[in-house]
């Protein structure tokens, strides 16, 4: 803390474990910003917006507007991720598979969030680790 008070300049600091961080070290931050997930306007016309720049046909996609409103821990880091396989790949999107794609990665943050089982007598088998 006191190296964060001597630093002589702009200090920028990022945390996914704010709820960590004790109330000395958050009032060394002048502005504390959130990133939230998107709200369902905002997922919906990511969605669009992606989509559509991928070539994706926009009247399909009206039909998958309640599944998108539904995403929600949806990111735009996710959206960007899914638009990344696509370009990679060089491929068309189906509403259908952009909107799987979308909720695997919303899916893959929810399993990294669960806790892991603790270790038992210092080490667990592969077989408990990996399933």
């Amino acid at each position: 803390l006191t190296q964060m008070e001597a630093f002589d300049g702009i200090f920028v600091a990022t945390t996914n474990l704010m709820d960590s961080l004790d109330a000395a070290s958050l009032r060394r931050f002048p502005w504390k910003i959130r990133f939230d997930w998107l709200k369902p306007g905002q997922r919906w016309g990511l969605f669009v917006q992606e989509f559509a720049r991928l070539g994706g046909d926009l009247d399909e996609a009206t039909g998958w507007k309640e599944h998108v409103l539904q995403l929600d821990d949806l990111a735009p880091g996710d959206v960007a991720a899914v638009v990344r396989q696509y370009e990679l790949w060089d491929e068309t999107p189906s509403a259908r598979e952009f909107h799987r794609r979308l909720a695997a990665e919303v899916a893959a943050k929810a399993d990294h969030d669960e806790a892991p089982e603790p270790v038992r007598q210092g080490r667990r088998s592969a077989q408990a680790m990996y399933g």
